[in-house]
This record gives C-alpha cells, structure tokens and sequence, in this order.
C-alpha cells in the first residue's frame, strides 16, 4: 500500500492515511477457550511488540468488521436513525438552553428596570404594572439592590 502513497524521494512522514476494511460473517478473533471474543468491530495500527507505545505511524489503520449475530442487526440505515436522534436531541437541547437564557435575561432586564424605577423614587405599584413583577419579587429583589448600595 505505501509504494503507491509516496513518489521517489518523498518523505515517509507525507505517507496519506490508508484504511483496509474486513467485514466477515464469523467473529474472526477467539479468546483461549476457542469462544469468540464478540466485539462488532477491531481497529489495528502497526505498532512495537516489544514496547505498546510505539506507533510506527505508517498511517494504516485495519478495521475488522463483525457481522455475526447480534451485529448484523446494526446495519448502517439503523446507525442513521441512532445519528438523526442525537442530532435531534442535541438540536431540542441547544432550544431548551436559549429559551432558558432568553427567560433569564428577560427576568434580568426587568428586575434592572425595577431597580432603576426604585432609585428614581417611582411608586411600587406603577413598578408592578410595566414589569410584571410580584410586589414580593421587588421587595425582595430591592432588599438585595439596597444592601449592595
């Protein structure tokens, strides 16, 4: 595969990545007993023997695909419909948290406005009526404004 990646010359760094595909109908890989170890799929890169750390970075990368029984039900239209429905959740989640944000910083808006409305000597009541705040909710909220000043 590397013979074709590179021209003459050329660095062995500038090596493309490579991937080889096997999809097999049995699970390829037992364990000591002759049991088939069950995984859906096993990713190889070339590395050291003698020391797992080393990678000898050719860039090729070999997946075996496990097929068998109960892994031949995720076939790609299911991995699809699994990908649309995080995608989907993610989408309502970012919604949630925006309109959360947005409510917030309306409540901040108002409360500001209260506040502002207060310093300036403006009748509660009148307060209530363009904020839409609860009498309580400025009375409180004016406790907390007036021990910060």
């Amino acid at each position: 595969m590397d013979i074709d990646g590179l021209v003459k010359g050329q660095d062995y760094t500038e090596l493309k990545p490579n991937y080889v595909l096997f999809i097999c109908k049995k699970d390829p890989f037992r364990d000591e007993q002759g049991t088939p170890l069950g995984l859906p799929s096993y990713t190889f890169v070339t590395g050291c023997v003698e020391d797992k750390r080393l990678n000898f970075n050719d860039k090729i990368t070999k997946v075996v695909y496990n097929a068998n029984g109960k892994y031949a039900a995720m076939n790609l239209r299911e991995m699809d419909i699994r990908r649309e429905e995080r995608q989907v959740a993610l989408a309502e989640g970012m919604q949630i948290g925006l309109s959360k944000g947005l409510k917030q910083g309306e409540h901040e808006a108002k409360i500001n406005a209260a506040k502002a409305m207060l310093a300036d000597g403006v009748d509660i009541n009148l307060i209530v009526k363009y904020t839409g705040l609860s009498v309580e909710k400025l009375k409180t909220e004016s406790g907390k404004w007036e021990a910060e000043n």
